[in-house]
């Protein structure tokens, strides 16, 4: 019985010895193409939200030029709002936005889009596998445990 129980710590010392030391030189090995994977993932992701920031800007224009088209009259009032000019018409009240309530409105603006801003970060533990004397020392120390796994960890030699 005391050797079965011996053969399975055994046993399962072999594994975590062998996984953990497979593993740490894999991560050696492909930190540079983890670090690519995560980099294409990011730029990916800023491209989508940029198209559909495009997508939407479309829209509002093609439905504005719909506006124009059906009432041109339209024009005439997008200049008042768009380029400051004075409105001509008496009866209607225009509200005059200070500067200082323009900049907090923008500020809000900003910080939303910087809260709403869903592009991943680079995990720090990629960061740290990329730096060569890292990767080296990963690799060696992986190496080294296969190595105390297959000496010290496998089956031992039967004696008859």
């Amino acid at each position: 019985m005391a050797k079965i129980n011996n053969s399975g710590l055994r046993m399962f010392l072999f594994c975590v010895f062998l996984g953990v030391g497979l593993a740490s030189m894999a991560t050696s090995i492909l930190a540079e193409e983890l670090l690519g994977m995560y980099l294409a993932k990011i730029k990916l992701q800023h491209v989508q939200q940029t198209n559909c920031q495009l997508e939407k800007l479309v829209t509002d224009y093609e439905i504005l030029i719909g506006q124009i088209e059906i009432d041109p009259n339209i024009v005439r009032r997008l200049g008042t709002i768009n380029l400051g000019a004075k409105p001509n018409e008496g009866n209607v009240a225009y509200p005059q936005a200070t500067s200082q309530q323009l900049a907090a409105a923008r500020q809000a603006i900003t910080e939303r889009i910087r809260t709403t801003n869903n592009i991943p970060e680079i995990p720090d533990w990629i960061l740290r596998c990329v730096r060569p004397w890292l990767r080296g020392s990963l690799f060696i120390a992986g190496a080294g445990l296969i190595i105390v796994a297959f000496t010290c960890l496998s089956t031992p030699k039967l004696t008859e």
